[in-house]
C-alpha cells in the first residue's frame, strides 16, 4: 500500500484541517481524510480553497514564502500567477493547468516551501496569470 500523502485543507470559509490521506484522486470530487486525532473525514473539493501536500504538519510560521517566479522552469511546465477570493496570492509553476479544467496543481516558485505541491480548485480562484515567455 502507498504511504499516506500528508495534507492541510483549507477550505473557503476559512476553516482548516491536517492530516493523511491515501486515497486523494484530482479527478474525484471526494476523499477521505485522516486527522491528526485519527478522526476520519470525508473532503468535498468543492469545498476547499486548496489541498496542500505539505513536508511537515507544522511547517516554520516565521518563514516569509518567497513569491516570484524562477529564472527558469523544466520544459512543459506553466509560470502562474494565483489569486485565491480571500486574496491571498501564490506562485509558482504548473504541468497540469489547462484553460477550462476545474483543478490544477501547483509546485510553489520557492524551492524551500514546506508545500511540495497545492491542488487547486478553479471555484476557489479569483484571478489566475500565466507567465509569458
Amino acid at each position: 500500500m502507498a504511504e499516506a500523502n500528508r495534507l492541510v485543507i483549507r477550505y473557503l470559509d476559512g476553516k482548516m484541517l491536517k492530516g493523511k490521506s491515501s486515497n486523494f484522486m484530482p479527478d474525484k470530487f471526494t476523499f477521505h481524510l485522516t486527522d491528526l486525532n485519527d478522526k476520519v473525514h470525508e473532503i468535498n473539493v468543492n469545498q476547499c480553497k486548496a489541498v496542500f501536500f505539505v513536508r511537515t504538519f507544522d511547517g516554520n510560521p516565521d518563514y516569509e514564502e518567497e513569491k516570484r517566479f524562477p529564472d527558469e522552469v523544466p520544459s512543459g511546465y506553466k509560470k502562474i500567477r494565483v489569486e485565491f477570493q480571500d486574496g491571498e496570492r501564490i506562485v509558482g509553476k504548473s504541468l497540469t493547468y489547462k484553460e477550462g479544467r476545474p483543478w490544477f496543481f501547483l509546485e510553489p516558485a520557492d524551492p524551500n516551501s514546506n508545500n511540495e505541491r497545492i491542488y487547486i480548485p478553479m471555484t476557489s480562484v479569483r484571478d489566475l496569470r500565466v507567465a509569458l515567455y
